[in-house]
């Protein structure tokens, strides 16, 4: 029994940091959003964006996408005329981000362990991986659905119409 609340457990932190980390991401889309209101205010409401696409496909391996979008968030602030310490919060909220996802990181070897250990005589190592990878990702899709707006508005509209 204390071997399964062990994996429960080692699931749980990191999933749990995972969706930690993607709504400190969330959480300054909203300021983001103000500041560039506020820039098209002043540039004839025009919005510069340079034209890169970064792949959702990435949230697998959250430092790369944070990397990447990093790099893209440098170049849209040079189009956008952000401020100095606007970009730098931006990047500060980035790097907590992606503090959360080396912890998710952490969790999830945990998790990786301990199922192992449980699992060990029971299944086939090949079974085992099979395992642990649905559940990764399986985690993190749903993770990843809990923040979109999708879910929130389908969540909300039904309150909305009363």
């Amino acid at each position: 029994m204390i071997k399964i609340m062990g994996v429960v457990g080692a699931w749980l932190v990191f999933a749990a940091s995972y969706h930690q980390g993607l709504m400190e991401l969330l959480e300054r889309r909203s300021s983001l959003r103000t500041t560039l209101s506020d820039n098209r205010e002043s540039d004839n409401g025009n919005i510069h964006s340079p034209n890169v696409y970064i792949s959702k496909f990435l949230w697998l391996v959250p430092s790369v996408k944070i990397y990447w979008e990093k790099k893209r968030l440098r170049n849209f602030s040079t189009y956008n005329k952000l401020t100095e310490n606007e970009l730098g919060e931006i990047l500060r909220v980035l790097d907590i981000a992606n503090s959360w996802f080396y912890v998710s990181f952490g969790g999830l070897c945990i998790a990786i362990r301990d199922t192992f250990d449980l699992v060990e005589e029971l299944l086939p190592f090949y079974l085992f991986a099979i395992l642990v990878g649905v559940l990764a990702v399986s985690l993190i899709t749903i993770d990843i659905y809990k923040v979109t707006s999708f879910r929130r508005n389908k969540k909300i509209t039904p309150y909305k119409n009363k």
